[in-house]
Order: structure tokens, then sequence, then C-alpha cells
């Protein structure tokens, strides 16, 4: 899904569904979208993830909780990460990722993704 989001395109229903029947699938999701956007190297590419995310989080509503819990991982802002390896994997620090951080988070607040 992250290599070639469809802009303006419709979220397959059995993508949702998946995402509402399993946990697992949702860790995975975000941590897979929380590491695209962070290696996206294209204003495009980042744009077309961070909708997608929006579009699946409107269907998927359990999903606002968990772009909060990776971004608190990310931040080590938490006494319990929910997303170790995201600390782990993504270097806060690393100016590069900074502008890519938020644009996704600015896309997802204007799409209402924070309840």
């Amino acid at each position: 899904m992250f290599i070639s989001p469809k802009r303006a395109g419709r979220i397959e229903y059995h993508c949702i569904r998946q995402l509402q029947e399993s946990t697992a699938n949702v860790y995975s999701f975000v941590s897979n979208a929380i590491l695209a956007v962070c290696h996206a190297t294209d204003n495009d590419h980042l744009n077309e993830i961070a909708i997608s995310c929006a579009e699946l989080t409107a269907s998927c509503n359990s999903l606002s909780e968990e772009w909060i819990a990776a971004l608190q991982s990310i931040c080590n802002a938490s006494k319990k990460l929910r997303y170790p390896h995201l600390f782990e994997q993504v270097d806060i620090h690393d100016n590069k990722i900074h502008n890519s951080l938020a644009v996704f988070i600015c896309i997802l607040v204007a799409r209402h993704c924070f309840s």
C-alpha cells in the first residue's frame, strides 16, 4: 500500500475489514506507515501516504489512538511505549525526517484523524 498508494482512490473494503478485525494488522499498518513516511523522499508520495492513512482512519476509528501512540513512541514521550521498535528505528534527531513527519501529522490533523 505504501509503495504505490492510490491518490484520490477509494480504499478497498477488505483493507478496512482487516484493520477492524485484527489489532496485529493495525499495529503492522501503523508501523509500516510511519516508517514509509520517515523514508519518503518525494513530497507527492508523502502526501499520497498521508491521505491514504487519513482515509483509512475515517473508516477505522481505532487508528486515531494508534497514530498518537506511534508518535509518542518515536519521541519516547511515554513511560510504556506501544511501538518500541519505532523508537529504535526512527532517529527523531535526524533533521531529514522532521519535514516528512510534520507534513504527515498536519494532513492527519486537517482530516480530523485525532479524536
